[in-house]
């Protein structure tokens, strides 16, 4: 019986500090999520030009999210869903390449194998409030019957809008990857 009632005591002990634990990290997430708000305002962009500076990506979840992003594209690359591609393609990319659905292969070429994304280094910069474009590098090896194929270094651009939760993508290369640090 005593056995019983410590072990209820270490239970209940356990459930209250989780508890306190929980309302921690809310209290933490909605201040933080109040100090972007507040940032995004055109009142304290102006007075903080860092607000729209490229900086390294430190947050695992924009970084796997944002590695997420560039695999979907590729899949959807080998698939050849083009018109999943047409939607995920960003807008002024197929505007300035004249992106057709006739022409997209022409254009963005054609991925003959399944490609593997290992992210390697990421940027990001505020465009708007809960918009961000990351530069990503990584590298890309097909997924072959035989094996593995050749890794390949791949860079693209994906625009995170967290307003509406959706992306875009540009292929892109290492000209135009910021070399900041």
């Amino acid at each position: 019986m005593k056995k019983t009632g410590v072990i209820v005591i270490v239970l209940i002990t356990l459930l209250i500090i989780v508890g306190i634990a929980l309302v921690s990290i809310i209290i933490i997430k909605n201040d933080e999520t109040k100090r972007i708000e507040d940032e995004g305002t055109l009142e304290n962009v102006d007075k903080n030009p860092e607000y729209w500076n490229v900086q390294i990506v430190q947050d695992e979840t924009d970084f796997y999210t944002v590695a997420s992003c560039v695999s979907k594209f590729l899949n959807l690359w080998f698939t050849k869903d083009t018109d999943q591609l047409l939607q995920v393609l960003d807008e002024e990319y197929k505007v300035q390449n004249s992106i057709t659905k006739d022409n997209i292969y022409e254009i963005i070429g054609d991925c003959s194998s399944m490609l593997n994304f290992r992210p390697k280094k990421m940027y990001s910069e505020n465009l708007d409030v809960g918009i961000e474009r990351f530069y990503v590098y990584g590298t890309i090896r097909p997924e072959l019957m035989e094996g593995r194929g050749e890794e390949t270094d791949y860079y693209a651009e994906v625009i995170l809008n967290y307003n509406n939760n959706t992306f875009s993508l540009t292929p892109s290369t290492a000209e135009n990857f910021p070399d900041v640090e």
